[in-house]
């Protein structure tokens, strides 16, 4: 995937994956910028917002350069 924007107040990395855009929450600082591409591996979490509609949120846990070995 190619990071578009990181958004380090709200925690989302926003990206493109298949000519669309989408977004993941992160937790770390990565070391990659906006524009690199990159591997990633997501999680997945479901919610219950206030109003009791569910949704599954995605996090990214791992990423890396698409030349580095796991």
């Amino acid at each position: 995937m190619k990071i578009d924007w990181i958004n380090a107040g709200n925690g989302y990395l926003y990206f493109f994956w298949d000519d669309r855009e989408y977004r993941a929450g992160y937790d770390t600082d990565h070391g990659f910028k906006e524009g690199d591409t990159v591997l990633v591996h997501f999680s997945y979490e479901l919610v219950t917002l206030d109003d009791f509609r569910s949704r599954i949120v995605p996090s990214i846990d791992k990423i890396m350069a698409p030349n580095k070995p796991g």
